[in-house]
């Protein structure tokens, strides 16, 4: 069974690929660049990044060594 934060971030995703595709080709420039920030943030969550940079902002803010 997936974990429950393995759920959340698929859901996350999807959500945010939803309002990526609603928005891209609004006649508003604001839900344009809406759009692509959510592109980004759903990038960042499938590739792992979000992640790895969460867990390096903790790690410095701890003072410990980073690699």
């Amino acid at each position: 069974m997936k974990e429950d934060w393995e759920i959340e971030r698929k859901y996350l995703i999807d959500h945010l690929r939803r309002l990526e595709r609603n928005w891209e080709h609004s006649d508003r420039v604001a839900e344009r660049e809406s759009s692509r920030h959510f592109q980004t943030i759903a990038d960042e969550l499938e590739s792992g990044d979000m992640l790895r940079n969460a867990l390096f902002l903790r790690r410095l803010a701890k003072g410990e060594d980073t690699p």
